[in-house]
């Protein structure tokens, strides 16, 4: 079934996406100005009524909901997910006016517009246009947009504790139309080292948590480079990477502790568990060197896990696919970031692919935009694959 979509119902949809804004409020007490995701629920939930949609509003947290909207099928029981978040990050120092779109050539302006504002426009608008034949339609379709992916993926977590579920979901991230298929996973953890505080006069007489911690560094940082050879075909090697560190009381005090948090992104086919333990033993190890080492690898305050999507399932293949009906060439790639899809595949076992206009790189821009011509391409491609789904 041919679908056409103008690019002014694009730029009209997706500038009212852009003009409510839906900033994380990161589990701010005073969440002024950061409202979260409400409004924006209600416009989504506005709109999918007024199409006739079946619509579930689910409380996340106070004021932030997830919205389901649904477009019944013929066949019983048969139903593809489309699922992206409504939540975008800060918008400080940004150079544009964020909650006011502009449109320059191809691009439309605003925070969210990349991230991941675009793929939600593109998966209401290919909704909007299967209603409109919606007895020609087989697969029940479901919008989720859901709250808190820049997070703590809240948003997802809720959605499969619900139990939810589908025989495939396609989740909205900005890919440039390629179809991915794997992402690394992260553990997000502290570790702190605990010194003996002295006058710096005397620092001979004390023992320096920061001066500890670097051996902890330097430690991580060859465990870091022996990562190179478990490159994943897809994503690559796993990485770490320490970007937080703090300690100490006063300049003339020998410091009593140090702490630093590390980020270590994880590869399809590594465990997180065993991950953790294998920084646990090497950090253990520097106690054997220097007995003054007081050190602790704290429990990760974020897991989340790896996704990789066999090529050969069927919404791998539909997608490619349509894409391919469009004299495109479907490429079939990995990221190095992470999504809800990992959530879905491998705590929901939902067959996931991640899929969306936009550039990753113009996420998070100060000038962030996307591309209006993918946001159509995105929808008519999307509408394409829940009809031969």
């Amino acid at each position: 079934m041919e679908m056409t979509i103008t690019e002014e119902r694009v730029i009209d949809l997706l500038s009212r996406l852009v003009s409510i804004g839906s900033i994380n409020p990161r589990d701010r007490t005073d969440t002024r100005p950061y409202e979260g995701e409400y409004e924006l629920g209600r416009f989504i939930t506005g709109w999918a009524k007024s199409i006739g949609l079946q619509t579930t509003v689910q409380e996340v947290l106070p004021r932030r909901y997830n919205v389901l909207a649904t477009l019944n099928g013929t066949c019983r029981g048969r139903s593809l997910l489309f699922e992206t978040h409504m939540d975008t990050v800060e918008v400080e120092n940004m150079t544009i006016s964020p909650f006011e779109p502009s449109v320059v050539g191809d691009r439309l302006y605003g925070r969210g517009a990349c991230d991941a504002k675009g793929c939600l426009a593109s998966m209401m608008l290919a909704i909007e246009t299967l209603s409109a034949s919606a007895g020609r339609l087989r697969t029940s379709v479901t919008l989720a947009a859901v709250v808190d992916e820049e997070h703590k993926f809240r948003g997802v977590s809720a959605l499969l504790e619900s139990g939810l579920h589908a025989d495939a979901a396609v989740v909205g991230e900005p890919t440039n139309l390629d179809v991915v298929i794997a992402h690394k996973g992260c553990l997000r953890f502290r570790i702190a080292t605990r010194g003996t505080p002295v006058h710096t006069s005397q620092a001979q007489q004390g023992v320096n948590a920061i001066t500890k911690m670097a051996k902890v560094v330097l430690v991580l940082d060859a465990l870091n480079e022996s990562y190179r050879d478990r490159s994943h075909p897809l994503v690559g090697p796993p990485t770490l990477t320490v970007s937080l560190i703090g300690g100490g009381t006063g300049v003339n005090t020998v410091p009593d502790r140090c702490t630093i948090e590390v980020d270590r992104r994880v590869v399809p086919g590594e465990n997180p568990e065993e991950v953790l333990q294998e920084i646990e033993t090497v950090v253990n190890g520097l106690r054997t060197q220097d007995r003054d080492l007081d050190v602790k690898v704290e429990a990760p305050y974020l897991v989340d896990p790896p996704m990789e999507t066999s090529p050969h399932e069927p919404i791998v293949q539909a997608l490619g696919s349509v894409v391919a009906a469009r004299d495109v060439v479907p490429r079939i790639v990995g990221v190095p970031y992470g999504t809800d899809a990992s959530k879905l595949s491998t705590l929901g076992g939902i067959p996931s692919v991640v899929f969306g206009p936009g550039s990753i790189a113009d996420a998070h821009t100060s000038d962030e935009s996307t591309s209006i011509v993918q946001v159509r391409q995105a929808a008519e491609i999307l509408a394409a694959v829940a009809t031969s789904f």
